[in-house]
């Protein structure tokens, strides 16, 4: 996370996709919406 200077989970996931460190983006935002965010590294849970 040093490298990418981001400060918030939103920016780390938008640094991870941007750098080509995600195999997979259908499997990796699957696995971010069993989590409660989305695509873009919101939450979404409301619980």
């Amino acid at each position: 996370m040093i490298n990418s200077k981001a400060t918030t989970l939103s920016e780390y996931i938008q640094y991870l996709k941007s750098s080509g460190m995600i195999k997979s983006s259908e499997q990796f935002d699957a696995m971010l919406e069993i989590n409660g965010i989305d695509e873009d590294g919101n939450y979404t849970s409301t619980q």
